[in-house]
């Protein structure tokens, strides 16, 4: 036993001498740290308005013939003994300076602040907006639209004459990446699609999102006919820059319109990049309204809108196109927006 623990003393001597000579053995260490950003893009619906453009004639008025027919006859006097085409079935329009018309036609939507994809949705809000003569009652004002997600929209025409104009923009949010500073070209492709499918509504109650209880949906063109319905589609983007690519992109969108004496967008302010397409009349099948490209994206709007033409002029056919019909009818609109993210 004795020389049992004098075996192990002299081991743990042994020990302690070769440890600390194994620790001064040659060894290299590298520490390394890195980062990653991950960023990437949304697109959703921001905004919308409606407005109503006074009927450019003083008045209209037709008279219904025994025979089925439809003439243009001048605004008849009043119905005295003397009075021409008294008794006659005569149906005007009149038109003054209170524009009374333009309050009959509005909208209804649901409004929420906008969330990134992996943030809770904040509460819907119910929205009702009605537009003055020549000025567009919209969801929120152009400078909120960024911040701003609408859905559920819908509207309401009720104007004697077809004299409404409607909009809806799409807002895009670009990853927050500096492609421009960093030396990376990113080449985004635009482009814009409108549908449309005429329908008759059976309710009262038309909603604005997917579900078509109580409408019946038409092949032939009905209402977007009836009204001479045309749309025209504007793109509007704030791209990278040397001088902003320092700033905080997230706040400070400046991917807005200039606006024409008209109401219609005319430009990009300061000097953004902009692009309209022409006014096309809807057929029922999907139309390609623009397609533009520009690089290095950090917002952009795309503007759709829809003129009833059929009460924008006095030289028509028959007058009694001007006038609204009364038959509950319209039509479901599918804007498409593409923005392709650059190919290596």
């Amino acid at each position: 036993m004795k020389n049992i623990f004098s075996t192990l003393k002299k081991v743990a001597a042994t020990l302690a001498i070769v440890l600390p000579m194994a620790q001064t053995v040659n060894a290299l260490e590298y520490r390394f740290k890195f980062k990653v950003t991950s960023s990437g893009p949304d697109m959703y619906a921001c905004n919308a308005g409606v407005r109503t453009v006074p009927l450019k004639c003083a008045d209209v008025c037709y008279k219904e013939n025994s025979d089925g027919t439809r003439t243009n006859i001048d605004r008849p006097g009043s119905c005295g003994t003397t009075a021409s085409n008294c008794g006659s079935r005569i149906k005007c329009i009149s038109t003054g300076s209170g524009n009374g018309e333009s309050y009959m036609n509005y909208l209804k939507a649901g409004q929420r602040p906008w969330t990134d994809h992996s943030v809770a949705q904040g509460a819907l809000t119910s929205v009702v907006k009605t537009g003055a003569a020549n000025n567009y009652g919209q969801i929120v004002a152009n400078s909120a639209a960024m911040d701003t997600k609408i859905e559920d929209l819908l509207f309401e025409l009720g104007s004697e004459a077809y004299t409404a104009e409607y909009f809806v923009d799409i807002c895009y949010r670009a990853p927050q990446h500096e492609y421009s500073l960093d030396g990376v070209s990113a080449n985004y492709a635009i482009s814009a699609q409108v549908g449309s499918t005429d329908f008759i509504s059976t309710s009262t109650q038309t909603k604005g999102d997917s579900n078509r209880t109580g409408i019946t949906m038409l092949d032939t063109q009905r209402y977007s006919a009836l009204a001479g319905v045309k749309v025209k589609a504007y793109v509007v983007c704030e791209t990278q820059s040397q001088a902003q690519d320092t700033a905080n992109t997230t706040v400070g969108n400046t991917a807005e319109f200039t606006y024409g004496t008209d109401g219609l967008p005319s430009g990009g302010v300061n000097g953004n990049f902009f692009r309209s397409s022409d006014l096309k009349s809807l057929s029922g099948v999907a139309l390609d309204m623009l397609s533009t490209s520009t690089a290095n994206l950090r917002f952009c709007k795309v503007r759709y809108v829809f003129t009833e033409t059929k009460g924008q002029t006095c030289d028509t056919g028959s007058k009694s196109g001007i006038f609204r019909d009364w038959t509950r009818q319209g039509a479901e609109m599918c804007t498409f927006t593409v923005i392709n993210e650059p190919a290596l």
